[in-house]
């Protein structure tokens, strides 16, 4: 079954895993042309923004790894490769409503200062944001904010993607698909764009990644899940290193 972020670090926390865990051997089970369709299918409502989409269950090894001494490419009962390591973890709770967050996201900042900390980095290590990023006049000037208050001048020299614009909204399973684009975007270098974009919010002046996908080194990246009723959860994965 899947977990909710703060269980699976729960269980990695009790497993004794020092530092951070590495995420490997992940199972995605689904319709095996959920992201053909989820690509290429405009998932965006033109006047809503947001839209819903098909969820997408995953299982992360909790297999704690050797001693980073002896650490070696593979682990676990299965021998998976590891494909990247969970380095911080940040939750904070704002109940400002059930579905809309606050103005200036202080919640959302919080848990991304929290992941940030958590991973033993500054802002300025951070080389791609996965928002929230839903489409929606509720969301994306707020989130848009919170990632300027929290990376100051950085924030205009970073990524902010949002996946959303090809998965469309997979509610709870979102921030399992996300953390995997983050993985993956820590692990090739390449960074998936936002699509559907066709008018500017002023609100929202950072690099989205319009133009397509975006080549660069990514040594660490931030994941962002803002939930209905003020439950923020925000993530840093970072390249794994032997």
């Amino acid at each position: 079954p899947a977990l909710p972020h703060h269980e699976a670090t729960r269980r990695l926390q009790a497993a004794g895993v020092p530092a951070g865990p590495v995420l490997a051997n992940w199972e995605i089970v689904s319709d095996p042309h959920l992201f053909e369709r989820g690509y290429w299918v405009d998932t965006v409502h033109p006047e809503v923004g947001y839209q819903r989409y098909e969820g997408l269950p995953w299982r992360l090894s909790l297999t704690p790894p050797a001693p980073r001494a002896r650490a070696a490419p593979r682990f676990g009962e299965h021998n998976a490769e590891i494909l990247g390591e969970l380095a911080g973890f940040g939750a904070t709770g704002d109940a400002h409503h059930i579905t809309a967050p606050p103005p200036e996201a202080e919640g959302a900042q919080e848990a991304m200062q929290a992941a940030t900390a958590d991973a033993g980095l500054t802002p300025g290590d951070i080389d791609y944001v996965n928002a929230h990023g839903t489409s929606t006049p509720a969301n994306d000037p707020s989130e848009t904010a919170a990632i300027k208050a929290v990376m100051g001048s950085r924030a205009y020299d970073i990524v902010v993607g949002s996946t959303k614009s090809m998965t469309g909204h997979l509610l709870g399973a979102a921030g399992a698909i996300e953390t995997v684009m983050c993985v993956m975007a820590c692990r090739t270098d390449r960074i998936p764009p936002t699509i559907n974009f066709h008018e500017k919010d002023d609100a929202c002046d950072l690099d989205y990644a319009h133009g397509g996908m975006v080549e660069q080194t990514v040594s660490a990246a931030l994941c962002n899940s803002f939930g209905f009723g003020g439950h923020n959860a925000c993530l840093v994965v970072r390249k794994y290193d032997e």
